[in-house]
């Protein structure tokens, strides 16, 4: 969803938990709000940001995770990521850059890190193998 509530794509997640979605950039507005749903229902909806699209023919990392809805939650004024989605929130390009969201989050999770991660973590756009080791283990 871009930032005036119009859906920019839809994807099905790959067995390895990568997606794509591909749209025109010129006809949607950044920030995006990127959600991430079990067909099953036994995974509650998880929620990630895009501040700005790529460059044109390029790419971005969004990872969509359990993390990622965390640092959303940051974000918000009543701690609740489906705000984004609702566009019950503030949603800006400044809001996403709030770098103060990251540092809680890296900080409340400096245990379970893995060494050295805590420096450099970046939940949303860091690129991690889903395979349960490393950031994914997080």
């Amino acid at each position: 969803m871009d930032a005036n509530g119009n859906t920019v794509g839809t994807a099905t997640a790959g067995s390895d938990g990568s997606y794509t979605v591909t749209y025109t950039a010129a006809n949607f507005t950044a920030p995006f709000v990127i959600t991430a749903s079990d067909p099953a229902g036994q995974i509650s909806t998880m929620v990630s940001v895009l501040a700005s699209p790529p460059a044109a023919g390029g790419s971005s990392v969004a990872n969509v995770t359990t993390l990622t809805t965390a640092q959303v939650a940051l974000l918000t004024s009543d701690g609740n990521p489906l705000d984004m989605v609702k566009g019950s929130s503030s949603f800006s390009a400044a809001n996403l850059g709030n770098i103060n969201a990251a540092n809680l989050l890296a900080s409340s999770l400096a245990n379970i890190l893995p060494a050295g991660a805590s420096s450099c973590f970046d939940p949303i756009g860091g690129k991690f193998a889903a395979d349960g080791t490393g950031l994914d283990a997080a």
